[in-house]
């Protein structure tokens, strides 16, 4: 989804100057969008999404006995 979005904003900023600015923009907009998902998930117990460590809780019971 963000691959298409940045992929259709250079397309625009190449096909009309006048929308050059309102494209890098929208690109810029969709790189920060995916970098705070990325930043979320990497955050186990803070933030919107979340996502438990199965496979290290199963680790950690096996190791333990």
């Amino acid at each position: 989804m963000v691959a298409d979005g940045g992929n259709r904003a250079v397309r625009l900023s190449f096909t009309k100057e006048r929308r050059h600015k309102e494209a890098l923009q929208g690109a810029a907009f969709l790189i920060s969008i995916a970098m705070r998902l990325i930043a979320d998930i990497d955050a186990p117990r803070h933030g919107l999404i979340r996502v438990s460590p199965q496979n290290l809780e199963s680790l950690a019971k096996s190791l333990t006995g």
